[in-house]
């Protein structure tokens, strides 16, 4: 007799004997027959059994099918499975099979948890990082550690904040020395010029510029305006003209002239201001040292501008009167930060 859909099992019916009264043959043999067949018969589950006739069958029947219900033995689970666990601890591999603890603390896990780069820096205290300092609300007392602070600091050890070298020019006997496209990735530019002497004897340094890349250099006679004093061994002469037709870089007189003695060295270094930008003068400053043989050393500086605000691209260097025998110049730039 089939189990019922409890999986019980009970006897064929009319099969319970009675004292006093034969054992019917068949009876009995519906009986043994009945148990053999429910023996031989996969046991259900809610009987102590699986209800299962093979090993596969059994894998299933017990959710046990490896891969699919269970996870095979393997050497990576084994390693973390090994490992006595404490607080503020976290697994982690140092080999292939082999695992150890790392300190991993309530602080490190207040910055894992954190959705984006705001809150992470927001848990380290730095909140305003990414702002300008107008942004972050700080003035130049009390500065925040801010990414454009750190960005300055960069620049000024690479290219923004640091002289880059654009161009050179040597001159033999030459008329001047000029440098033309300028351009406004640079905020400042400066000349360096070294080992000038001048083809002429008692004449002076001087510089134009010009709007057109040097097609022609401006020379209006009040073009320009400069100051300049001159320093050697029997004192110092200033002398300045607020309206000229260029800018004077050393003075005119014979004691603070431009030394052109055969053995004559002059060295000078000329910076312009954001000459690029048509809505500023361009403005310069100058300083030179020399040496001569009637004076000994011989020194400049000064400043001058351009008196018309407009965009400059190219300048030209020159003697007041003759060629430039020799010289060596160099251009620099200064991009903005």
């Amino acid at each position: 007799m089939p189990r019922d859909g409890s999986g019980i099992y009970s006897k064929p019916a009319n099969t319970t004997a009675v004292a006093g009264q034969t054992i019917e043959s068949a009876k009995f043999n519906s009986v043994i027959d009945d148990v053999a067949n429910d023996l031989n018969t996969p046991r259900p589950v809610t009987v102590g059994g699986t209800g299962a006739s093979s090993l596969a069958a059994f894998k299933t029947a017990l959710s046990l099918n490896v891969g699919t219900d269970i996870q095979a033995h393997n050497a990576d689970l084994a390693a973390i499975a090994g490992l006595t666990s404490a607080a503020d601890r976290l697994p982690y591999y140092t080999g292939s099979g082999v695992a150890g603890l790392a300190t991993f603390t309530s602080f490190g896990r207040s910055l894992i948890d954190d959705a984006d780069a705001a809150a992470a820096r927001a848990t380290l205290g730095l909140a305003t990082i990414g702002q300008s300092e107008a942004e972050a609300g700080t003035s130049t007392t009390t500065r925040a550690f801010t990414a454009q602070r750190v960005k300055q600091a960069v620049e000024a050890l690479s290219d923004g904040g640091a002289w880059e070298l654009v161009s050179s020019a040597t001159a033999s006997n030459s008329a001047s020395i000029d440098f033309n496209g300028l351009s406004g990735v640079y905020i400042e530019y400066k000349v360096v010029i070294t080992g000038l002497r001048p083809a002429s004897s008692n004449t002076y340094l001087q510089i134009r510029t010009s709007t057109n890349n040097g097609v022609n250099f401006d020379s209006g006679s009040a073009d320009y305006g400069w100051i300049v004093m001159g320093l050697n061994g029997g004192g110092q002469n200033a002398i300045a003209d607020g309206s000229d037709s260029v800018v004077k870089i050393t003075g005119t007189e014979g004691s603070t002239r431009v030394a052109s003695d055969e053995n004559a060295d002059n060295a000078f270094e000329i910076n312009l201001y954001d000459p690029m930008n048509p809505s500023t003068r361009t403005t310069m400053t100058f300083w030179g040292v020399g040496a001569d043989n009637d004076w000994g050393p011989i020194g400049w500086y000064g400043v001058g501008t351009r008196r018309a605000a407009e965009a400059v691209n190219a300048i030209s260097i020159f003697m007041g009167t003759g060629n430039i025998s020799i010289a060596n110049a160099k251009l620099y730039g200064l991009k903005a930060n």
